[in-house]
């Protein structure tokens, strides 16, 4: 797996804007950055527009293989604690796997490497989510096996509830030539991320991301600790736990099982030694049967009774006129309900004809009524068409053909007339305004005549030049003569205003006359037409009324044939009574007869009856106590065939208890056998020399081959190490220094030894402060140390406090937090 650019919204100490990180930026961006030209969310958002195009420019110059990721509070490199720069790796872990690595990101044990990411990936302010956050995720692109791939995970939010979000989606390969058949065009996303990460969860932490697992337990833990971590790193955990966990359980069934036998093989015998014994059953079994036999004569003698009593001669005779009553009863019901079966189907065929007499006088009263109603329109239309006047009519079409021919005439005269009015309006206007003006000039000199009195000669207001009285007499009087003139001439034009008003509405009110005729002959028309449709509606009133008079004719004319065939029906019902009742009268005489001789038998064959009665009651009473005495030799067999059984029960019990103690002692080995003492020291044992390999390749580079770590299986089987080369064989009694550099030796070899299992070798690698403790004489050691992981992955990020080793490494990304305890976290730059 390869990343290249992610985003960050509102995920844990980020906001939602410059939190974007493109991991290999153009020279000229990196520029355009610094001089605040570009920012890196626009730059991912150019890479978002064509992913494919900007991951082959990439790869075709290759990736930026070694970067830093630094931190800094306002512009103090120094104070780069919880600023946010372990959270760009949890993006990449949280995007892929929805889990989150450090304990400080869920409420799991310290040393839990896995935690369900859920809400806890929500940027929040005082331990709350703000309330204007409305989605929280982390968005990456990254290639995988020549394929490029967008993932995007977190959160949306409204005002109560939440939801999970995921998308991903293969956007095509790099190459032209790459397989894009299985581009997991799948349905169900999370089995697409799990075939594309290739690596689990485990590995990812304890590979991917250095740092993540304990040195510090591992070399002084005890043989069980170093085992586990061993077997957990190998991703074997879950298998061997798996096993131990199936035999355990195995293990405490069969014991659990075995018990059971016994419990059970102690409850059959108390059964047993409680009941009776076989003997004793048999006996009881022979006192039923004697008994048996007795009730079997007993039954005899009653049956025989019995026969000879239904023998007897009064209940013969009981029986002979029952018989006889019987069958005459029976034709007696015959005989009536063959009476009621004829009569009947007259009287259906009688009702028939009262609802056809019915239905016959609802017709013609029906009939009648319309005749009614119809005599009523026809009289109205009568009167109607007797009062029209069509002279009226015809008289009023014709006004209206002379007024359609005068009228262009007048319009046009109304629109002369309207035109000269409008003409003498604006003469009157202008000669009123040319009035108005003159009058106040002719004020004006009146009042500078006034002012300067007999004076000779003055100047003029109006000219501003020296002016005799005489001459401004002379003006007043010509103003005067145009004012007469004036005013004359406005009142000939207002006078003839007033005449042309006069006749223009004259002209109006004749073509309102006019307008008037014209709309009448519509109505005289209307009026003729409603005329003719009475008319013919009259014509159609009276042929109907004939049509309902004929109906009340031919209804009366039913009615007669429906009373003579009600009387037929009627009197058919009457000759069926007649020729039965006779009959049924003597058969009822009979039945009464025989009654009458019954009533004298019944004393006696009573008597009779009640002996028989008698015997058949002892006879049940005989059968119920033979077979309670049958069910007791049952039951005391089947008492006996249980003790059998029981007791052969037992004894299969007892071969099961010896089979299941047999099966226990065989999981007793089993679980020795997958415990720490069996084959998990046989795998430790197997990977040790791989462990020991990537522990002295580190050695050798920090310590320049001076010091040896050896881990190894001991001869009482445990795993234990020895260290060569420093103040001491024991880890616990090296000095400062050395403990150091052994720890993040063998921290760094069981995290390769991760990647000993996988399918895949990662091209990414993560180093989250793993180098801190170190002192500053190790730092070219350090470097030597990243040169040969370069070697192995194509790209390899460093988080560390040590400023030397920030400013050795060439291209960094920085980590900025606002000043005070919750101040938002951002991507600065990436140089």
């Amino acid at each position: 797996m390869q990343v290249y650019a992610i985003r960050y919204y509102n995920f844990m100490r980020f906001g939602d804007k410059n939190n974007s990180l493109v991991l290999d930026i153009l020279p000229e961006d990196r520029i355009a950055l610094d001089d605040d030209r570009l920012t890196l969310d626009e730059i991912y958002d150019r890479v978002k527009e064509d992913p494919i195009a900007y991951i082959a420019e990439v790869q075709k110059r290759g990736v930026t293989n070694l970067m830093s990721i630094a931190g800094m509070v306002g512009d103090n490199y120094d104070k780069s604690n919880g600023v946010g720069k372990s959270t760009l790796l949890e993006g990449i872990c949280y995007a892929h796997y929805n889990q989150i690595v450090r304990n400080t990101a869920h409420k799991g044990p310290r040393d839990e490497k896995v935690g369900e990411a859920g809400q806890s990936v929500v940027t929040k302010i005082n331990g709350e989510k703000p309330s204007s956050v409305k989605e929280s995720y982390v968005e990456e692109f990254f290639e995988e096996d020549g394929l490029i791939y967008r993932i995007k995970r977190g959160r949306t939010f409204t005002a109560k509830t939440n939801s999970p979000m995921v998308e991903f989606e293969c956007l095509g390969g790099v190459d032209a030539s790459a397989d894009t058949r299985n581009a997991h065009a799948t349905r169900n996303v999370s089995k697409s991320i799990e075939e594309v990460n290739g690596m689990d969860y485990d590995v990812f932490v304890n590979g991917i991301m250095f740092g993540q697992s304990d040195a510090g337990k591992f070399l002084t833990g005890t043989d069980k600790i170093r085992k586990q971590m061993v077997i957990k790193v190998l991703r074997l955990e879950k298998i061997i736990q798996g096993y131990l966990e199936n035999i355990r359980n195995r293990k405490n069934a069969q014991e659990r099982a075995v018990e059971t036998l016994k419990a059970k093989i102690e409850m059959y015998t108390e059964k047993i030694e409680e009941g009776d014994s076989i003997a004793e059953l048999q006996a009881k079994i022979q006192q039923c049967e004697a008994l048996i036999k007795t009730l079997d004569k007993e039954a005899k003698e009653y049956n025989a009774k019995i026969e000879k009593l239904s023998a007897s001669e009064p209940l013969k005779e009981e029986a002979r006129i029952r018989s006889e009553g019987k069958k005459l009863q029976d034709d007696l019901k015959s005989k009536i309900n063959g009476k009621e079966s004829q009569v009947k189907e007259w009287r259906s065929l009688f009702e028939s004809v009262k609802t056809k007499n019915k239905a016959n006088n609802e017709k013609r009263d029906a009939a009648k009524t319309k005749v009614t109603e119809i005599a009523k329109q026809i009289a109205a239309k009568e009167k109607a068409v007797a009062d029209f006047d069509i002279d009226v009519q015809n008289r009023a079409i014709e006004k209206a053909a002379k007024a359609k021919e005068v009228r262009p005439k007048y319009v046009d005269g109304i629109a002369k007339h309207q035109a000269d009015k409008e003409a003498v309006i604006k003469d009157v206007a202008t000669n009123q305004s040319e009035l108005n003006r003159l009058k106040k000039e002719l004020s004006g000199l009146k009042s500078q005549l006034e002012e300067v009195g007999n004076v000779a000669e003055f100047v003029c207001d109006k000219c501003k030049s020296k002016v005799t009285r005489e001459h401004l007499e002379g003006e007043a009087k010509s103003l005067e003569a145009q004012v007469r003139e004036i005013s004359s001439e406005l009142a000939k034009n207002s006078e003839s205003g007033a005449k042309m008003t006069q006749g223009l509405n004259q002209l109006k009110e004749r073509l309102e006359m006019i307008d008037k005729h014209i709309l009448n002959e519509e109505k005289a028309k209307s009026n003729i037409k409603t005329h003719e449709d009475n008319k013919a509606r009259l014509v159609e009133l009276k042929a109907s009324l004939e049509e309902r008079n004929q109906i009340i004719e031919e209804c009366d004319k039913e009615e007669e044939s429906i009373r003579e065939q009600g009387t037929q029906y009627n009197n058919k019902i009457k000759e069926i009574n007649a020729k039965y009742d006779d009959e049924i009268a003597d058969m009822k005489s009979k039945v009464e007869a025989l009654g009458a001789e019954l009533k004298k038998i019944l004393a006696a064959a009573k008597k009779v009856q009640d002996e028989i009665d008698e015997c058949k009651r002892n006879l049940e009473i005989n059968a119920e106590t033979k077979s309670d005495h049958n069910l007791a030799i049952g039951s005391h067999r089947k008492a006996i065939e249980n003790v059998k059984d029981t007791l052969k029960a037992i004894e299969n019990l007892k071969k099961d208890v010896e089979a299941g103690n047999r099966s226990f002692n065989r999981l007793l080995v089993l679980e020795s056998i997958f415990g720490l003492e069996g084959i998990q020291t046989r795998i430790v044992r197997r990977y040790l020399p791989l462990l020991n390999s990537y522990i002295k390749d580190v050695l050798d580079i920090l310590t320049k081959g001076e010091m040896r770590v050896t881990v190894f299986i001991n001869k009482r089987s445990q795993v234990d190490i020895c260290i060569e080369g420093g103040t001491a064989s024991e880890y616990k009694l090296l000095s400062g220094g050395e403990k150091m550099v052994v720890r993040l030796a063998t921290d760094i070899g069981m995290a390769l030894l991760t990647f000993s299992r996988s399918t895949r070798e990662p091209e990414l690698i993560c180093l989250d402060e793993i180098f801190g403790p170190l002192d500053n004489s190790h730092t070219e050691a350090v470097f030597r140390l990243l040169k040969k992981l370069q070697a192995q992955f194509s790209r390899v990020l460093v988080i560390s406090h040590k400023a030397e080793i920030n400013d050795l490494i060439k291209h960094r990304i920085v980590v900025e937090k606002d000043a005070g305890m919750q101040g938002r976290s951002k991507i600065r730059m990436v140089v």
